[in-house]
């Protein structure tokens, strides 16, 4: 019965990825970019990446939003905390699905990748303050604003250096 699932499932993420080429080149076209098979496979990359990256949104924003619950105040300690489970379930599905052909040993990745999360966490908890403290924003709204600037930069952190193919 797994294998059968499992094998629904690349049947389907297949069929997504040849759609979602599909729609890139569409718009690379007028601008005359071509997408090769290189810039696909960075392009897929990222795709998965941003997919996993929604999982551990709502992981930390869970996370976040429980201890603001409990206590309105504390919330760098929510993202903190937040953020922590995130990374737990970013290395275990970023290991084997976005960067699975990384020469890196998971132990050495493990702690790169370790080290990037921890930056762009820096980035994402400086902007959270900034945001909600400096800019009025909501401490609702801002963590969602701070996950789509960190995230991108995350990405770029994993693939050229954490998880970077020899």
């Amino acid at each position: 019965m797994g294998n059968r699932f499992s094998d629904f499932g690349a049947r389907i993420w297949k069929a997504l990825m040849r759609f979602s080429r599909g729609c890139v080149t569409l718009v690379a076209r007028p601008f005359s970019i071509e997408i090769t098979d290189e810039r696909w496979y960075v392009l897929e990359q990222f795709i998965k990446f941003v997919l996993i990256g929604c999982s551990n949104a709502v992981i930390t924003l869970l996370v976040y939003y429980m201890v603001l619950w409990m206590r309105p105040a504390w919330y760098l300690f929510g993202n903190a905390l937040g953020y922590v489970a995130g990374i737990f379930n970013s290395f275990f599905w970023n290991s084997r699905f976005v960067f699975q052909r990384s020469a890196q040993a998971k132990g050495t990745a493990f702690w790169k990748m370790l080290f990037c999360y921890g930056l762009t966490y820096f980035l994402q908890a400086g902007l959270l303050v900034l945001f909600v403290e400096r800019c009025g924003i909501s401490d609702v709204i801002a963590p969602l604003l701070t996950i789509l600037i960190a995230t991108p930069v995350n990405f770029v952190l994993n693939k050229l250096w954490a998880f970077k193919e020899r």
